[in-house]
């Protein structure tokens, strides 16, 4: 929103929890005012920052045909297919989306800066949208983490820079038409139904809950 001919608007969910919680983030970005007054409903972009939230979150209902979609995770295509949700894996190939992993936890953990993935993340957004040019965006990415990060000491700045350049080397585009199972293997992930011992729980706790 700085950059010149740039503007922006931001609207962000948090959940009640102060620390460990979650943050929904909804960016428009373009190079004409932005005036929406609604939630997102066609998205270029989406990124999912922490792996687990793929069962928690169903994030790519709103995700455009052709979108991208980035996640953070450690898994190779082969393991997605047992981790990520079978509806899930059926909207990434149905809208044809162009969907891309990176471990930006391993970043973060080789430079010291675990568990603060945002500035990976962050260069690997400005890289595959290319709503500023990369060769001048990452410049500026870089001055505004000595800029935010000065005041923690040198090394802490350091170490936010060494993430940003790493980030885009480590970003791989995920093939998911050549894995198998892709479209068919159930959900390895999901959790067994529940067992009561009493009947009244089966009957009314569980439904009310």
């Amino acid at each position: 929103g700085n950059s010149p001919d740039v503007y922006a608007q931001a609207y962000f969910s948090y959940s009640a929890k102060k620390s460990g919680g979650y943050t929904i983030s909804q960016l428009r970005i373009g190079h004409k005012p932005v005036t929406s007054a609604y939630a997102i409903e066609n998205a270029d972009y989406v990124g999912c920052h922490k792996a687990s939230y793929v069962h928690r979150f169903s994030m790519l209902d709103n995700i455009k045909e052709g979108g991208v979609f980035v996640l953070n995770s450690p898994w190779t295509a082969e393991v997605m297919v047992k981790k990520l949700p079978l509806a899930m894996r059926k909207q990434i190939h149905d809208k044809k989306l162009r969907f891309y992993n990176i471990d930006a936890d391993a970043i973060a953990a080789k430079v010291g800066l675990s568990p603060r993935i945002n500035m990976p993340m962050e260069a690997v957004f400005l890289y595959l949208s290319n709503i500023i040019p990369f060769e001048e965006s990452l410049p500026a990415l870089k001055e505004k983490i000595k800029e935010t990060y000065m005041h923690e000491g040198g090394e802490v700045v350091a170490k936010n820079l060494q993430a940003v350049s790493m980030a885009v080397d480590a970003l791989e585009r995920v093939d998911y038409s050549t894995v198998d199972g892709w479209l068919t293997e159930p959900d390895a992930e999901m959790r067994p139904a529940p067992t009561f011992a009493n009947d009244s729980i089966e009957k009314f706790i569980t439904k009310i809950h």
